[in-house]
Order: structure tokens, then sequence, then C-alpha cells
């Protein structure tokens, strides 16, 4: 996805030639970042439907759902931008994730601040480090396809070592 974000501006005149529609951009790269956030959602998931227990998680996670449309009407209603509703979106999706995290712990006892610090904080770490290490590119190339494919080929050799060196420990390696 930080390779996608990053090249977004050429992948989407690639895609849609030289009419990309005001503030495409923008609504995509948001988006994209709550794809990062609600990916850290299916393994708690997992854990609800492994427990079967998911009458409660199910309607947390629907209330917080359907509270995302009044909250977008409202403030559309109040003059914010379309960005709004995406950020709103994004903000849903944490709250999603902690309702997640905080029943799939109600049923296992994995710990939430285990949980933070060995699966969120390196998901972010890495996520950061991606963009540090492709930013050079992305500001000294020129936009071409080359520097499209140099990114994401640089994002996939960074994730790897970041995986094996941070995310893996040792006895998973």
């Amino acid at each position: 996805i930080v390779p996608l974000i990053f090249e977004l501006n050429y992948v989407l005149h690639l895609w849609l030639g030289d009419v990309v529609p005001l503030d495409t951009q923008l609504f995509t790269a948001l988006v994209l970042v709550d794809g990062l956030v609600t990916c850290l959602i299916p393994p708690c998931n997992h854990i609800m439907f492994a427990t079967g227990k998911l009458k409660y998680y199910q309607i947390s996670a629907s209330i917080i759902n359907m509270l995302l449309i009044p909250a977008a009407w409202a403030g559309l209603h109040l003059g914010y931008d379309a960005e709004y509703v995406f950020g709103l979106l994004i903000i849903f999706s944490i709250i999603n994730l902690a309702s997640c995290v905080y029943f799939s712990n109600r049923e296992v006892h994995f710990g939430i601040w285990r949980y933070v610090r060995e699966v969120v904080v390196p998901f972010i770490f890495c996520v950061v480090i991606d963009a540090l290490c492709l930013f050079p590119i992305y500001y000294f190339l020129p936009s071409s396809f080359g520097r499209l494919l140099l990114i994401c080929i640089a994002s996939v050799c960074v994730n790897i070592l970041l995986s094996l060196f941070v995310i893996l420990k040792k006895s998973e390696r």
C-alpha cells in the first residue's frame, strides 16, 4: 500500500488519463490508509470466530459501523468537506479494531498491551520505515514507470528485511 500511496498520482494518470477528477488522489490515499488500519482486524476476527462467542462482538462492530453514517451525515450537513467522511472512516476503523481487540482479549486473554507492543507498534514502525526508505526514490527521480517499479521493488526488499529483523522473533525465523 505504501508504494501505491507514493505513486498514486502516476497510477491514476496511467489509469484515467489526463482527466483525473478533483480530490481523487486524496480520497484514494485515505481509503488506502483505512486499508492499512483494517488489515489489523482479521486476526482478532479469527479469534472470535474460533471461540464461537460472536454475539457481543458482532453487536459492537455493527453499532460502530452504523454510527459512521449519522456521523458522516452530520459532518457534511455542518459544511465539512468530503475528506471529513474519509477521515471518519479511518477513525471508525480504529475504533472497530479496538473493539475487536477488546472482545478477543476477553475471550482468550492474550493481553491488549502485548498485542499493541507485538503487533501494532511493529506494524506502524514498518510502515514508517518503508515510507522513509521510499521517499528519496520518490523525491529524486522523475515520475515514470521506472520509478514506480523501483519503488515497488525497494518496498518489497525493505519489508523483507524489516520482517526478518524487526517483526519476526529469532524463534520464528
